[in-house]
C-alpha cells in the first residue's frame, strides 16, 4: 500500500480524513507486529559488539535526527511520517516509538503522546539486559507529565 498523509482521505472509504479514522488503528498494528519481530529476533544491540560501528553506519542515527530537525521545524506531518518510517526501516530500535512520542508532544495531544512513550517504555523492557534505568526513568518521568490520571 502506498504512504497515506495524515489529511488524504482515509484508505477505508469512510470519507474521513486518514488522521481521523484509521490512522492509530494502522500505527498500533505496525507496532504491534514490529514488536512481534523483535521478540521473535530477540536482537539487542550492544555498543561494545565488534559490529557495533555496522549498525552506526545503517542510517538510524540520520533518520532518527531528521525527525528531530523536522518536528523543532514546525514540520510535524513530515516528522510523523519520517517517525513512522523509522518503526518499518529499523524495527529492533526504540527510536520510532520515541520519535512518535514527541511529534505528538509537540502538537499537544499529550495522552497520544503518553501512549507512545508507554510503547517505547514496553519496548525497552522486553530487552532487560539492553535497557538501563535512566531510559526507563525518562519515558515514566514523560508518561507522568504527559498523562497525570493515567500515572
Amino acid at each position: 500500500m502506498a504512504k497515506l498523509g495524515r489529511n488524504e482521505p482515509c484508505h477505508c472509504l469512510s470519507s474521513k480524513k486518514y488522521k481521523n479514522c484509521c490512522l492509530d488503528k494502522d500505527v498500533a498494528q505496525t507496532s504491534a507486529r514490529l514488536a512481534k519481530d523483535a521478540e521473535q529476533n530477540r536482537t539487542i544491540f550492544d555498543l561494545s559488539h565488534p559490529l557495533a560501528d555496522a549498525w552506526d553506519d545503517d542510517g538510524l542515527a540520520e533518520a532518527s535526527n531528521a525527525v528531530v530537525d523536522l518536528a523543532n521545524a514546525g514540520k510535524l506531518d513530515e516528522a510523523e511520517a519520517a517517525a513512522l518510517a523509522l518503526l518499518v526501516d529499523f524495527p529492533d530500535v526504540v527510536d520510532g516509538l520515541e520519535r512518535l512520542g514527541m511529534v505528538h508532544e509537540k502538537r499537544g495531544n499529550n495522552k497520544t503522546s503518553a501512549d507512545y512513550y508507554r510503547k517505547a517504555l514496553g519496548f525497552i523492557e522486553q530487552f532487560p539486559d539492553g535497557s538501563d534505568d535512566a531510559s526507563k526513568d525518562y519515558y515514566k518521568n514523560k508518561i507522568a507529565k504527559l498523562d497525570p490520571q493515567a500515572a
